[in-house]
């Protein structure tokens, strides 16, 4: 089991959490004196009530979703409303406060009546409200009068849990005294009563319900057999369970424990089918959600981890029909789209192939055609627009669909690539707001098409926002413009000491994948015939001979990338060896780095003392000093922290160096990538499988060999699969040369 969300905003322990019945908010309680429920969706606070008392022990949803309840060692069951005093959403002076309505004033009902703390509540309905305690007792209450109904007494021990059934009418309880009860609610009187844990029970769940106990047991009674079912244990679980639940199947029984741990038990088999080891202190809470799709746990390390359950199945996604009256406003109000939209040629206007090719890749680009076919970025509501400003935002909304509202109707201009016409365009005022936003386009001058390609995501950034583009990592994920949308992704690297074992992490936030590729390798048939030419022939003749070899390599047809393959060769003999795959590149790129100079930033560290201290004087021409030597070798690792919808790879060609050159290497881009083994989750799941690092103190340098292969089950880590829509190849040398694209329209 591994965590899909985080939830951070309780400042100590957690004790209490339960979900809502619509299946998307959830309720905690924790010992900072907060109740807070959230939006498990976002990880959003929507509410944050002030309690009378911190010492909290149990919180409770209403069904409806309007009240929540909470209780602990004041002996108190303070019920919350989170609507407004006018019964409707919360104001806006409480919402910007985080707080809900009428919960900021404090309970609109404070139930007394226990003699001892309690230990939990559960609502049956907005009107009534069950409660347990450590006075031995369980109490119906009356929300709205607030006064008790009905009293349970036949515990010998402190009651800790109850659990309601579906129908309302019966509900079971556990306590100290190792007994579980099952009550009528409509008679007021125990029913049954279940034995066998030799200790405490803790938590109870469930109509044939599931029982937790301070003897490291989880139990399986059933009502109607009057018996026990099963037992869960393991030899090496020794600690006491805190809180039990079912996933909604019933199959998996999920069991919080002292030790940091949540175990998934097989009800039927009785074995341990995972663990989810996320926490760092006590699991003191967990539950499901009505749709069974997530389960929360809560602990005393003050965080709250919602994961998936591994037992729900993704529903089926089926094909949607519209109706006869959703047909007819889809015909009255949808832009008019041709069969043959999509597929359009462009003039060169001189020299500007480099846009060409990246206008055709952000066309065809599936999320961005949807956004502005949609009419996300309408021209009329533009405020640069209306200003006079240039926006490059619509200029790209002229380029998917141009439409005028005439008469009632809009009606298509003949200058969009999905207006339907098929003769080439030219992007002229794309490329003049280009010219006036970013000099360095101006003229007709060969340009880079990936730097195009950026200049326009970031004009479309600025037009949207307002702003410039931020490089914090938070802004970036926070931001909702278009762009980042679709290509914002984020790299993480992490540098581990290799004397203190400190490791510093850092997040770049990325629009684009850069990697740098290599010259090509000679072929193993190219360099045995050169070892045999140059035993045989003379020196005169082996040159010639190297020369005829490395034309081989240079010459032929273009690949995809703008590098060549050799004249005669084809591309899945052997004797093609001159190349490089993608996935190559990206190993080359995102493999572990040894830094055999490096500044720690632990003020601690050796490595940082010894940086900090002046260097002795030294010969020119010498090597460094001892000091500096004896730093080790530290690892700097870079990983995928997030991925972006659309991943736009960059292969640098270009070098810079000296006079400059263009690196002709053919590199072989697959039609299906996955880019999972390279993500941050991902590595770290590979690298717990491989030998791990030695322990901080043991003088042992941090270990950089090859991670363990990638398993995707084993290392319970989502995929991230991509299939190529577009790729831009550039023919010719620095200096010169033309850009071609090739894009993926209809499938094709």
């Amino acid at each position: 089991m591994t965590v899909c969300r985080q939830l951070f905003g309780h400042m100590a322990k957690i004790y209490a959490m339960q979900w809502s019945a619509d299946r998307r908010h959830l309720v905690s309680a924790s010992q900072d004196g907060k109740l807070i429920v959230w939006d498990a969706y976002n990880t959003h606070k929507t509410h944050a009530i002030p309690l009378r008392s911190s010492w909290v022990m149990s919180c409770s949803y209403s069904p409806s979703g309007h009240l929540v309840a909470c209780g602990g060692l004041d002996s108190l069951c303070s019920v919350y409303s989170l609507r407004s005093s006018t019964g409707g959403a919360p104001s806006s002076a409480a919402a910007s406060a985080g707080v809900g309505g009428a919960a900021a004033n404090g309970p609109v009902r404070a139930l007394a009546g226990h003699t001892g703390y309690l230990s939990c509540c559960r609502f049956l309905s907005d009107r009534q409200i069950l409660t347990a305690s450590g006075d031995m007792t369980c109490m119906l209450w009356d929300v709205e009068t607030g006064t008790r109904a009905l009293e349970f007494t036949d515990h010998t021990g402190d009651v800790m849990s109850l659990s309601v059934s579906p129908d309302k009418n019966v509900f079971v309880s556990g306590a100290c005294d190792a007994t579980a009860k099952v009550w009528d609610i409509r008679t007021a009187r125990c029913v049954q009563t279940f034995t066998g844990h030799d200790s405490d029970i803790n938590a109870i769940h469930g109509y044939a319900f599931g029982t937790g106990s301070d003897d490291a047991t989880c139990r399986l009674f059933d009502l109607r057999a009057d018996t026990e079912l099963n037992r869960y244990a393991d030899d090496n679980i020794t600690c006491g369970i805190t809180s039990v639940t079912f996933s909604v199947s019933g199959r998996l029984l999920f069991a919080g424990y002292d030790d940091f741990n949540c175990n998934a038990w097989d009800t039927l088999k009785g074995e341990r089918v995972g663990v989810l080891a996320a926490h760092e202190n006590r699991v003191s809470c967990l539950g499901v959600s009505s749709d069974g799709a997530a389960l929360c746990t809560g602990s005393w390390d003050s965080s709250l981890k919602r994961a998936p359950d591994p037992s729900t199945k993704r529903p089926r996604l089926s094909e949607w029909q519209p109706s006869i009256d959703e047909a007819v406003k889809i015909r009255a109000y949808s832009t008019p789209v041709k069969a043959c939209s999509g597929i359009r040629g462009l003039r060169n206007m001189g020299a500007t192939c480099f846009m060409n090719v990246v206008i055709q890749s952000f066309v065809h680009n599936p999320l961005l055609r949807v956004h502005f076919l949609a009419d996300r970025h309408n021209q009329s509501l533009c405020a640069n627009r209306r200003n006079g400003n240039i926006c490059v935002a619509c200029e790209l909304d002229d380029l998917f669909l141009n439409v005028e509202y005439r008469a009632g109707n809009y009606v298509a201009l003949h200058d969009g690539f999905y207006s339907g016409d098929s003769t080439p365009y030219g992007p002229t005022s794309l490329l003049y707001s280009i010219w006036k936003t970013n000099t360095a386009f101006a003229a007709y001058a060969q340009q880079d098409a990936h730097e195009f390609f950026m200049a326009v995501v970031n004009e479309v950034h600025n037009n949207c926002c307002g702003t410039a583009q931020s490089a914090s990592p938070a802004a970036v994920g926070s931001c909702a413009c278009i762009v980042h949308q679709v290509f914002s992704g984020c790299l993480q690297s992490e540098v581990t000491c290799a004397r203190c074992h400190n490791t510093t992490t850092t997040l770049d936030p990325i629009l684009d994948l850069s990697l740098t590729i290599r010259h090509a390798p000679k072929s193993a048939a190219a360099r045995g015939a050169g070892a045999a030419a140059a035993a045989k022939a003379s020196k005169k003749k082996a040159a010639a001979a190297a020369a005829a070899a490395a034309a081989g390599a240079t010459a032929g047809a273009t690949l995809a990338g703008g590098a060549v393959q050799p004249a005669g060769a084809a591309a899945a003999g052997p004797e093609f060896g001159d190349s490089y795959t993608l996935a190559e590149c990206l190993e080359r790129n995102f493999a572990a780095e040894k830094l055999t100079f490096y500044q720690c930033g632990n003020p601690e560290c050796a490595n940082a003392v010894a940086a900090a201290a002046p260097a002795a004087p030294s010969m020119p021409g010498s090597f460094p000093t001892s000091s500096a030597k004896d730093a080790g070798e530290s690892v700097k690792h870079v990983t995928i922290k997030s991925l972006p919808p659309v991943l736009a790879i960059q292969l640098k060609r270009f070098e810079h160096s000296g006079h400059g050159s263009k690196i002709e290497t053919p590199v072989k881009v697959p039609l299906d990538l996955d880019m999972t083994p390279y993500t941050t989750r991902s590595v770290k799941a590979r690298t717990r499988r491989a030998k791990k690092d030695p322990p901080p103190g043991s003088g042992k340098k941090p270990s950089a060999r090859p991670l363990a292969p990638f398993d995707a089950v084993s290392d319970s880590v989502p995929d991230n699969q991509y299939v190529l829509f577009s790729v831009i190849n550039h023919q010719g040398s620095l200096e010169t040369g033309h850009y071609t694209a090739f894009v993926k329209a209809r499938g094709q």
